[in-house]
């Protein structure tokens, strides 16, 4: 899913993450995760600008994606809390679609 730059991913079986989002062009990686995931709202997105597309490819193919999250990309890379799905402060990206993501 996604437009030509973007690759979006509605991950199952996953207690942390929910939607991992990744645009080619800007190498920004886009997460939503479920409720009761660290302290994280569950309703925005977070943005992790910088991300390599062999991180985000890595994130997709890992059995767990919060112990990946946890060890490759929380403390790696920083982020910025989208306001609305949007709306973002920083590094804005305009190549995910109005469907939030």
């Amino acid at each position: 899913m996604g437009g030509d730059n973007t690759q979006i991913t509605y991950v199952k079986n996953s207690t942390a993450i929910k939607i991992i989002g990744y645009c080619n062009c800007c190498k920004i990686l886009r997460i939503k995760f479920q409720p009761n995931f660290g302290n994280y709202d569950y309703e925005k997105f977070y943005d992790f600008p910088r991300v390599p597309a062999n991180v985000h490819s890595a994130f997709l193919r890992a059995p767990s994606k919060g112990q990946f999250y946890n060890q490759k990309i929380r403390d790696k890379y920083s982020n910025s809390r989208l306001i609305t799905q949007l709306i973002k402060v920083g590094n804005d990206c305009k190549h995910f679609n109005k469907e939030g993501i």
